[in-house]
C-alpha cells in the first residue's frame, strides 16, 4: 500500500503521513522543505521516498507527476500550502498572488493530472 502526501515537511501533512506510516502504508512525502522529509524518513517505519519540490510552480507540479505517475498509489493527501496572517489590506501583496498561484493554478493542475490518471483506474 502506497500514499502520497504533499505538505508533509510539518504540521497536518506530517502527522498524516505518520498515521498513514503505522497503518502499513509507504510514503511519498512531498514539500518543499527536503531536510524536513528527510527527518520524517527517519522517523517513519515503513518505505520512504522524499520528493522536495515547490508546489507552488507548475514546472514542479509536472515533475511530480512525472515521478509518481506509475507507482501505483492508493491514497492522495494533498495537503500543500502555506498560509499568512493579518489584515487581508496589509499582507504582503507578492505573498498573496504566490499563495493564490498555489492554491488555484499550480495545485490544480497538479490534482488534474493525477486523478485523471488513477481515477480511471478506480
Amino acid at each position: 500500500m502506497k500514499a502520497l502526501v504533499t505538505g508533509a515537511s510539518s504540521g497536518i501533512g506530517k502527522d498524516i503521513a505518520r498515521e498513514l506510516s503505522k497503518k502499513g502504508y509507504d510514503i511519498i512525502a512531498v514539500a518543499r522543505d527536503g531536510n524536513k522529509l528527510n527527518e520524517l524518513k527517519e522517523e517513519l517505519e515503513t518505505k520512504v521516498e522524499v520528493i522536495a519540490v515547490d508546489l507552488s510552480e507548475v514546472d514542479a507540479c509536472k515533475l511530480l507527476y512525472k515521478t509518481v505517475k506509475n507507482k501505483n498509489i492508493d491514497i492522495l493527501v494533498n495537503n500543500a500550502g502555506f498560509g499568512d496572517c493579518g489584515e487581508f489590506i496589509r499582507n504582503r501583496f507578492r505573498k498573496r498572488i504566490k499563495y493564490d498561484k498555489h492554491k488555484y493554478s499550480s495545485n490544480a493542475h497538479f490534482n488534474k493530472t493525477i486523478f485523471a490518471r488513477y481515477g480511471k483506474k478506480r
